[in-house]
C-alpha cells in the first residue's frame, strides 16, 4: 500500500470478505465457477440486484472509455500483416503481467431538495380533528394556528412548515375560501355531510340503548420492536440484529421462501364495545406482506359474528356494528354494480334492457354510459345484506375519520405491548403476545377509549355547527363555485 494511503473501515471489511472467500476455496470451489453472479454475491456480501446494477454500470463505463480513447484509424495504418509474421505471445505470461484496468465509477447521484413527507392515515385524521378542535374553541383554523396546535400536542409531528401543511390540507379534501374577514381552509362538503349522518345515527343508537360494537382489522409484523431504546458508547443495546447483507445468496433465497410459506405477520379482525373486546369473534391468523383480508374472508367473518351476537343477546335486542370503508367492506351486490367503461356496447345495452331503461340503438358507447350513470341504482352492500339476515345493523364511519373509531386506540396500545415483549422476533411469540393483550382488555379500559371517542365526536359537532352558523354566511360567493365540483363519497 502506498505511503500515506489508508483504507476505510468499509473497504477493509470488503477486502477481508474477499480474502476469506478465496482462502476457503483452496480445496475447491464452494460455489461452481460457472455461476459468476452467485460467487460475486457471496464474495462481496451484496444482493443480486445490486450486483446486476454494478455490472451494468461497469459495462457502460467501459464502453464510454473505449469511445473516448479510441485513436482515429488511418488508411495507411490499416495494412494487414501476414499471419506468419505476427508475434506470438504466451497466454500465461499475459495473465501474470497484465493489470486489471477498472474505469472510474460515477459518484452517487444525490436527490436535490427535501424528501417528500408521506403522512399516515392517523396523521391525516389528527390534522382534520385539530382543525375542528380550533373551530370548536372559536379560533380561526388557519395554517399558523393549526401548525402551532399540532406541534404543541405532538413534538415529533412530521409536518414542519406552513407550505407543507397547506399541501396536505388540500390533499385530504380541504379547500381555501375567502370570507369578509379572513381566508381560511374549509372541509369538503361530502365529509361534513358524512359526519352529520354518522353522528345522528350514533345518537339514535345511544338513545335506544342499542348494543354498539366497533370493528376494525390490524396487522403486526414478526420483526416489530421498540421504537426507542438505551444504547452504550459502542451502540449496543438493540436486541434485533440485521444480517441481510452478510448472508450468502442461497441463504437469502431459503429465508425468503420460508417467509413466503409461513407468512411474515399476523392479521387480527375483532370488535369491541363498552364491555371490552368481544372474544368469541376475534380472529388472529398468519398472512404474508400482501395481507389476505379480502371481501370473501370478511363476508364469512361478518356472518359468523352477526349470528353469534344475535344468539347471545336474543331476538329483540337492537345490535349494531360500526365498520370503516375498507375496500373489502364495500363490495356491492351483483344487481347494484354499475356499468364500467371497459364494457362493450352490447353488454351495456343488456344492462339497460334488464332495468327497462329506454335508449336509442344508434347511440354511441359514450351516450350509453351517460344514461347508465344517470340511472345508476342505489348502492346495496353485501355486508349489510348478510348482517340484516340476523337483524344486525351496519353503520359506516365517515371516510378518512379513523379517529372516530375507538378500537384504533386499542390497536395502538396492542402494538406497544407487543413491541415491549417481542424479543425473539418469531411470529408465534407475536401471536401469543397479541392474544394475551386482547384477553386482558377489560370493560373499564374499553369504556375509557369509547368515552374519549365521544369527546372527539362532540368537538366535531361544535366545529361543524360553528362553521355553518358563523363562517359560511360570510363566504364570498364568487369563490365558492368549486364546491359544486365536490366528488361524492361514493367514489372513494
Amino acid at each position: 500500500m502506498p505511503s500515506g494511503v489508508h483504507f476505510s473501515v468499509d473497504m477493509k471489511k470488503l477486502i477481508f470478505r474477499v480474502i476469506k472467500f478465496v482462502e476457503n476455496e483452496k480445496t475447491g470451489p464452494s460455489i461452481p465457477l460457472y455461476n459468476c453472479n452467485a460467487r460475486l454475491v457471496a464474495m462481496l456480501g451484496i444482493s443480486e440486484g445490486a450486483l446486476l446494477k454494478l455490472k451494468k454500470e461497469l459495462t457502460a463505463a467501459q464502453n464510454a472509455e473505449e469511445q473516448e480513447y479510441r485513436p482515429p484509424r488511418l488508411r495507411s495504418q490499416s495494412k494487414v500483416r501476414p499471419v506468419s509474421k505476427l508475434k506470438r505471445r504466451s497466454s500465461s505470461l499475459g495473465l501474470s503481467s497484465a493489470s486489471i484496468v477498472v474505469p472510474e465509477p460515477e459518484p452517487t447521484k444525490k436527490r436535490s431538495g427535501r424528501v417528500p413527507i408521506k403522512l399516515s392515515e392517523q396523521a391525516d385524521s389528527e390534522i382534520r380533528f385539530q382543525f375542528h378542535a380550533l373551530l370548536a374553541e372559536n379560533i380561526y383554523p388557519n395554517t399558523d394556528n393549526l401548525l402551532e396546535r399540532l406541534h404543541q400536542l405532538h413534538n415529533d409531528f412530521p409536518v414542519q412548515s406552513k407550505t407543507t401543511l397547506r399541501r396536505h390540507l388540500h390533499r385530504i379534501g380541504f379547500s381555501y375560501k375567502s370570507t369578509t374577514k379572513v381566508k381560511i381552509p374549509l372541509d369538503n362538503i361530502c365529509f361534513v355531510a358524512q359526519r352529520a349522518k354518522f353522528f345522528r345515527k350514533m345518537d339514535e343508537l345511544r338513545d335506544a340503548n342499542a348494543l354498539v360494537f366497533f370493528h376494525d382489522e390490524s396487522w403486526i409484523n414478526s420483526g416489530t420492536e421498540k421504537t426507542s431504546i438505551w444504547v452504550d458508547n459502542d451502540g449496543k443495546g438493540r436486541i434485533k440484529k440485521n444480517e441481510g447483507k452478510g448472508n450468502s445468496f442461497n441463504l437469502i433465497l431459503e429465508l425468503k421462501t420460508k417467509c413466503d410459506v409461513l407468512g411474515s405477520r399476523i392479521a387480527i379482525s375483532a370488535m369491541m364495545n363498552i364491555d371490552g373486546i368481544h372474544l368469541p369473534t376475534v380472529d388472529i391468523f398468519t398472512c404474508s406482506k400482501d395481507h389476505s383480508v379480502n371481501s370473501e374472508y370478511f363476508l364469512k367473518w361478518i356472518e359468523t359474528a352477526a349470528f353469534r351476537l344475535r344468539t347471545d343477546n336474543g331476538p329483540q335486542r337492537r345490535i349494531c356494528i360500526v365498520i370503516d370503508n375498507a375496500p373489502w367492506h364495500c363490495e356491492l351486490v351483483d344487481s347494484c354494480k354499475p356499468v364500467k367503461r371497459s364494457w362493450k356496447k352490447d353488454k351495456i345495452k343488456q344492462w339497460l334492457n334488464n332495468r327497462s331503461i329506454h335508449f336509442d340503438p344508434l347511440w354511441s358507447k359514450a351516450e350509453l354510459l351517460e344514461i347508465a350513470s344517470v340511472n345508476r341504482p342505489m348502492k346495496r352492500y353485501k355486508v349489510n345484506e348478510i348482517a340484516m339476515e340476523f337483524n344486525v345493523e351496519i353503520v359506516r364511519l365517515p371516510v378518512r375519520h379513523c379517529c372516530l373509531n375507538p378500537i384504533e386506540l386499542c390497536w395502538a396500545n396492542l402494538k406497544e405491548y407487543v413491541r415491549k415483549g417481542n424479543t425473539r422476533f418469531q411470529l408465534t411469540d407475536v401471536r401469543e403476545l397479541a392474544a394475551q393483550f386482547i384477553a386482558s382488555y377489560d370493560g373499564d379500559t374499553a369504556t375509557k377509549v369509547i368515552k374519549r371517542t365521544q369527546e372527539i365526536e362532540n368537538k366535531f359537532k361544535i366545529a361543524d355547527r360553528h362553521m355553518e352558523e358563523n363562517i359560511e354566511p360570510m363566504l364570498d360567493d364568487e369563490e365558492s363555485s368549486e364546491e359544486s365540483d365536490v366528488v361524492s363519497s361514493d367514489d372513494e
